[in-house]
C-alpha cells in the first residue's frame, strides 16, 4: 500500500454519533466487522455491494462487486490543519466464504492504520 497526498480534498472528519447503516448482500458483512473485529470504528454503513467503515483516523469503502473485494481509504492527520492521504488495495482472502472476507478485510484495515500512523510518526513529510 503507498500513502498519497490528497490537496484537492478537504479533510473529512468523522461524524460526531455513531451508527449503522446494514442492507443489501454486504449486510453479511455487519456482524463479523461491526463485533469489535476493526477498533474504533465511528460508525458503518453495510449496503448493497459496498461497506463503509468510519474510525477517527480514516474511512474506508470497501467494493464488494469485485471478484476480489477491493478497499479504498483515505487517511486524515489528527490535525484541525492536517492532510489527507488515499490508497486502495484488492483484498485476497484464503477462502470465499465470508467469515475468511470478513477477517481478510478486518486484518487489512487494521494493518493499513498501523502502518499510516507509524509513516506519521517517523516522518510526516514522507508519506
Amino acid at each position: 500500500m503507498s500513502a498519497r497526498p490528497c490537496s484537492a480534498r478537504t479533510p473529512a472528519r468523522a461524524p460526531a454519533r455513531s451508527g449503522a447503516s446494514v442492507q443489501g448482500r454486504a449486510f453479511r458483512f455487519a456482524p463479523l466487522l461491526g463485533s469489535g473485529q476493526v477498533p474504533g470504528i465511528v460508525s458503518g454503513s453495510f449496503t448493497g455491494d459496498l461497506i463503509r467503515l468510519v474510525t477517527p483516523d480514516a474511512e474506508f469503502t470497501v467494493r464488494l462487486d469485485r471478484p476480489t473485494p477491493e478497499i479504498e481509504a483515505v487517511f486524515r492527520e489528527d490535525r484541525a490543519d492536517g492532510r489527507t492521504w488515499w490508497a486502495a488495495w484488492r483484498v485476497r482472502p484464503a477462502t470465499p466464504d465470508t467469515g475468511a472476507t470478513a477477517a481478510a478485510i478486518a486484518a487489512h484495515i487494521a494493518e493499513s492504520r498501523r502502518r499510516f500512523a507509524g509513516l506519521l510518526a517517523q516522518d510526516p513529510e514522507a508519506t
